[in-house]
């Protein structure tokens, strides 16, 4: 025991002081690494919330635009000035719905890897493109074989003739688009 007391004491008390210490930084770099995945899942989230309200609202105004002009013009009561209002109102409520909507495609193909939403979303568009004709009586041969296939709205030519069955399409496959960008994967280098 040729070591000072002062020595012993000093080696004795730097033990506990050093594991102290990498026990700290050790807790404290474990919870920065949990609490900032929770932060990243929160983002991860709200980005996708936003598509989502993005995504309907975009429908969503120009189906009921399409809705509101297609029961204007199955009323006797309707007169041609309201008409031509409601005409002008659609035709712009279309164009902005179809530049947000070419907006829209272009996050989903780059935040997600597959390319699910993206088609889900692009078929939604192009129901709501048939039905815009539909109720405006534009709705050429032409314009249904160019939004006819897998790659489109999923339905054939002869179905996008049919009101009906490209309205509830449409009621699916919004529904469809919305559950994709809640499920799939992101990309990940978005």
């Amino acid at each position: 025991m040729d070591d000072p007391f002062w020595q012993r004491a000093v080696l004795a008390a730097i033990g506990p002081i050093v594991a102290a210490l990498v026990g700290t930084l050790g807790i404290g770099l474990f919870a920065a690494r949990i609490t900032a995945r929770a932060q990243q899942r929160r983002q991860d989230r709200n980005l996708r919330e936003q598509i989502i309200v993005e995504m309907t609202q975009t429908a969503g105004t120009l189906y009921f635009e399409t809705q509101r002009y297609w029961r204007a013009t199955k009323r006797e009561t309707t007169s041609p000035e309201r008409l031509a209002e409601l005409r002008m109102s659609i035709d712009e409520r279309y164009h902005s719905a179809r530049v947000a909507g070419e907006a829209l495609e272009m996050r989903l193909r780059v935040y997600f890897s597959t390319d699910r939403p993206r088609l889900l979303w692009h078929a939604t568009m192009d129901l709501l493109t048939v039905r815009y004709f539909q109720v405006i009586d534009l709705a050429s041969d032409t314009l249904l074989s160019a939004n006819a296939g897998p790659e489109h709205s999923g339905l054939t030519v002869d179905q996008l003739r049919n009101a009906k069955l490209v309205l509830d399409t449409y009621r699916t496959g919004i529904l469809e688009a919305t559950r994709a960008v809640l499920n799939e994967p992101r990309a990940e280098y978005a």
